[in-house]
């Protein structure tokens, strides 16, 4: 399935939205960097809390990196 990227900045606000109205109230916010970061980023500004990203990687099978 193909997501327009403006739908997909829209579903991500409205999810933070809806996180924000439920009174929760993070220390911060953590995103993996492999797809999170425009999430955590709308997260992080939408609580005014900081950022931390973690970096992850994959390996498919022997000897590919």
């Amino acid at each position: 399935m193909d997501v327009e990227w403006v739908d997909y900045e829209k579903s991500i606000i409205k999810l933070a939205l809806k996180v924000y109205q439920s009174e929760f109230d993070p220390d911060a916010i953590i995103c993996i960097g492999r797809g999170g970061m425009t999430a955590g980023d709308a997260f992080s500004r939408m609580f005014g809390k900081k950022l931390g990203v973690i970096m992850a990687s994959s390996y498919g099978g022997e000897g590919e990196k």
